[in-house]
């Protein structure tokens, strides 16, 4: 974890449960089992760098208020996709699976889970509507990519999500940290 640490503290990170109610954060015991559950009821698991993170650190904000924090994409399907983004927030492991809250990690899954290909599931958000996801399935599993909203497609009826709007900003969970980098936002 010294890796996640030395990351956290670069960023500015500020842990959600100092923004968020108590009785809505598990104990790190009661957010594996809870984890545990998730990852059983969706029939895959977070990878296993990410799911350590969410795990020790929780959801939370980056930037510390001053700065924006960014990245550049590593791939992006369309000359239309932005060649970089922001991460704002990393969603957080609610203490039980309901109800719906905006940063709360179970909530954003289900609620992109017809607008994103299945194997993806949301990490994190920009904080305007764009989407921060990793890919826990398939011959991408671990990658982290960038889902841009205001590209979305209307999937067919049957059809399954593309990553015409997707682009990849991590070749895993570490690297993505990695390349998180500091923006002063102006005065």
């Amino acid at each position: 974890m010294e890796g996640f640490s030395q990351q956290i503290s670069r960023l500015g990170y500020v842990k959600i449960e100092n923004l968020i109610r108590d009785d809505l954060l598990p104990t790190r015991e009661e957010a594996e089992t809870v984890l545990i559950n998730f990852e059983r009821e969706i029939g895959m698991s977070l990878p296993q760098e990410c799911r350590d993170f969410l795990l020790e650190y929780g959801g939370g904000y980056l930037g510390g208020g001053d700065h924006d924090v960014i990245f550049k994409c590593i791939h992006t399907p369309s000359s239309d996709l932005a060649d970089h983004g922001r991460c704002e927030i990393f969603f957080y492991i609610p203490k039980h699976d309901g109800g719906g809250h905006a940063y709360n990690l179970f909530w954003n899954y289900r609620c992109f889970l017809d607008r994103m290909p299945r194997n993806l599931i949301p990490i994190a958000a920009d904080g305007g509507g764009n989407i921060i996801c990793i890919s826990a399935l398939g011959k991408d599993c671990g990658k982290v990519y960038y889902w841009d909203h205001e590209l979305e497609e209307e999937p067919m009826e049957e059809e399954e999500c593309t990553y015409s709007n997707i682009s990849l900003i991590g070749d895993n969970f570490l690297h993505f940290l990695d390349s998180l980098e500091l923006d002063r936002i102006p005065d």
